[in-house]
């Protein structure tokens, strides 16, 4: 499977009829955003930006989070109020689904981290995977959620990148990409036999 390059979300909303307001510092305001609702562009920069967004996101989530992210960035997903949003989702309904692919788990492992724990308790509805070999070296960082709302990173590590509370065409061509690295990817087995 080849690597797509992905219009931005600035292209597909517009040709979709969709008017997005960019914001450069939002973090402030994220109480006025609610998914499926809020159609603006969100630029972010920033460690405390990325958190708070991915948060916000989670809190919100009735049906499904998918994230990618090359090592779970743990500024980013071992922060409390993010696992706890993820479980409870998990734990809202039994159609409820989390799916985490992660690239390289070899520093969580050594260090721990929240996320792991909590998924290992609810494996019924959150499932960790690993990309196959052609993929494991993805650097983007991506959080898909209820298929309208998304974060995006092109580089993970760098904490910044757009996000949109309601984006269904940008949401649903990412998640098109994601679909595909999970149709390949395999459980990460040494993640579900962590113990923290």
């Amino acid at each position: 499977m080849e690597r797509r390059s992905w219009p931005s979300a600035r292209q597909l909303n517009y040709a979709a009829g969709v008017a997005f307001q960019f914001v450069t510092r939002a973090m402030d305001t994220l109480d006025e955003y609610v998914v499926g609702q809020t159609d603006r562009l969100i630029r972010f920069e920033g460690r405390a930006d990325n958190r708070a967004l991915a948060a916000a996101l989670a809190d919100q989530a009735r049906r499904s989070i998918d994230i990618l992210s090359p090592d779970l960035e743990p500024a980013i997903y071992d922060h409390r109020p993010l696992v706890q949003a993820l479980a409870d989702l998990a734990r809202r309904s039994r159609y409820s689904t989390v799916r985490i692919l992660v690239c390289d788990a070899s520093r969580v492992i050594k260090t721990g981290h929240r996320l792991i724990e909590t998924a290992r308790r609810l494996s019924s509805s959150m499932h960790l995977h690993r990309p196959d070999e052609e993929h494991i070296d993805l650097r983007e960082g991506l959080m898909l959620v209820d298929g309208q709302a998304y974060l995006h990173k092109h580089i993970a590590s760098r904490c910044e990148g757009e996000a949109s509370f309601k984006a269904p065409l940008r949401a649903r061509e990412l998640g098109k990409w994601f679909d595909e690295l999970w149709e390949t990817s395999a459980p990460e087995l040494e993640l579900r036999r962590l113990h923290i």
